[in-house]
Order: structure tokens, then sequence, then C-alpha cells
């Protein structure tokens, strides 16, 4: 039996990057649908609305999945024996694999939008960002599908050097999550910017049309309903409470 569970000490840093993640993506996905204010020919582009749709489902699964995964990633510090780490990397496995399969495919539709898109304005620059953030958010987690798939074979191999090495890998793989959620902190920021400008209450919005107000209208309650969906997923500590001041509901955390 290989006794490598000495090595993985490392992950117990891990820690400190689970709750920033954790409140930062689930701002990022607040902001995702609420801050776009694209032309009323654009909304009502069949094009645009078939793949936005296609991106925010994919977006949506791999974002549901992120800390589900992370909790099981932080049992790593606590395993003691060869059979814990090789079981707990057959559950992660298939995690790994939908949330960077999710992310790969909701890059790839928003590289099909933004050629759709109005160029130069704010709102197609924030989406830009979001599909940057997909880009990223692969990149960040396909490292452990392939940590996870490496492990395994050491095991099935007895291949000390390939655990070793793989082993190895482990702090870089964690520094590309904190990179991730660093990154979802600066879009989420961005897109508060943004529903500060289209504030429903906001003078500048009076000069909307009643059809592009029921349109936002119609985003803004698609946007409650989406994130309902994630944060009960995603187990965030917090709820949802109308704020008179905005006219919006905004979620709030203990």
């Amino acid at each position: 039996m290989l006794k490598i569970w000495q090595k993985l000490s490392v992950i117990s840093v891990f820690c400190l990057t689970l709750y920033s993640f954790k409140t930062h993506t689930v701002l990022a996905k607040e902001n995702f649908r609420q801050n776009i204010s694209p032309s009323i020919q654009v909304a009502q582009n069949s094009s645009v609305d078939l793949v936005y749709n296609q991106m925010n489902q994919s977006m949506n699964n791999a974002f549901q999945e992120i800390l589900p995964f992370l909790n099981g990633l932080n049992q790593l510090q606590n395993i003691s024996r060869d059979e814990e780490l090789l079981a707990l990397t057959q559950q992660l496995t298939p995690m790994a694999t939908r949330i960077t399969t999710n992310f790969n495919q909701a890059y790839n539709m928003g590289e099909k939008m933004i050629p759709l898109l109005p160029q130069g304005t704010i709102e197609t620059q924030y989406l830009q960002n979001i599909v940057t953030l997909n880009g990223l958010g692969y990149s960040s987690f396909l490292p452990w599908l392939e940590i996870f798939t490496s492990i395994n074979q050491s095991y099935q191999t007895q291949n000390v050097n390939q655990l070793k090495a793989t082993l190895q890998k482990i702090p870089v793989a964690i520094n590309k999550i904190v990179e991730f959620s660093n990154q979802s902190q600066l879009v989420a920021q961005q897109g508060q910017q943004i529903q500060a400008t289209f504030n429903p209450q906001n003078n500048s919005n009076n000069t909307m049309s009643p059809e592009e107000y029921q349109i936002r209208s119609n985003m803004s309650r698609m946007t409650h309903e989406t994130n309902m969906n994630i944060l009960r997923g995603m187990e965030s500590d917090g709820e949802w409470r109308y704020n008179p001041a905005t006219g919006q509901d905004e979620y709030k955390y203990f």
C-alpha cells in the first residue's frame, strides 16, 4: 500500500479560499442576467436568445456543482489511508468532469454570442468578461480532473513516482481556483456598477419605452428565479429581501 497521505497537508490552505469563493461566485452569477441591458432589437433576436440561454444554462450547471466539489476536495486534509484517497478521487472525478464540460460549453456558446451583440457598449464588455470567466473556470478545474485521473492510474499500476509527481501539482491547482475566485469578484464588482447605472429608480431610466421597461422587468424576474435555484444549490447563508430604495430583490448574507 502506498503511504502518501502525509503529503496532502497542503490542502489545508484551501479552507481559506472556500468562503471567499462562495461569496464572490454567487455575486457574479447574481449580476449576470440582471445587469445586461441590450437594445430591444437584440433582445428580440432569436439567435442571440438561443445562444445566450445555452450559455447561461451551462454556466449555471457548472456553478451549482462548485461548492459540493470544493467541500469534497476539502476532505483531503482529513485523509489518513490510501483507500480513503482513492474513494474520494473516484467520488470527485465525475463532478470535475461535469464542471469542466459545462464551463467549456458556456465559453463556446459565449464566443458565438459576442459577435451578435452591439459592439462598444458596457453591456457587451460585461458579457465578454463573463465569457472569459467561463474560460477561466474551465482552465481552473481541468487540472483537478487530470490530477484525479493520474492518482487513479498510480494506484492501479502502483507507480510511486507518478503519484509523487501528481501530488506536487496540487498547490498549483489550488492557486488556479484562487485566481478564479478573485476574477469572479472583479466581474461581480463590474456587474454591481452596471446595476447601479440601470437601477429602475434612476432618473436616467425614465426615458425607457414601455416595451424596453417590460423587457427589463422580465429579465429581473428571470434573474430572481435563476438566482434562487443557484443559491439553493450552493447552500449560501442568506435570503432574498426586498429593498424599497431600489425596487429590487437583493440577496443579504446573515
